[in-house]
């Protein structure tokens, strides 16, 4: 099976923090809906605590870069306590 590339320049971009009762999580996807679900197979107490939506695709990798490194002291597995 092949799979296309997708050129996330034309995308919009989500920036999103999960929380599952104790961590969160910041993570990037370009479709949230899709994302969660993935997520919640594996942890049903999974929630979505926010997000925020880039038009750039760029720019929200660019945000989710600067999240992720300002939780580095926090993290544990790529989980902020």
């Amino acid at each position: 099976m092949e799979y296309e590339e997708v050129d996330k320049s034309k995308l919009s971009g989500f920036v999103y923090l999960l929380n599952d009762g104790r961590d969160y999580k910041v993570g990037l996807t370009s479709d949230i809906t899709k994302r969660l679900a993935q997520y919640k197979t594996g942890n049903p107490r999974l929630e979505l605590h926010d997000h925020f939506q880039w038009q750039d695709y760029k720019q929200a990798q660019d945000v989710e870069a600067e999240l992720i490194e300002s939780t580095k002291p926090f993290q544990t597995f790529g989980w902020a306590k």
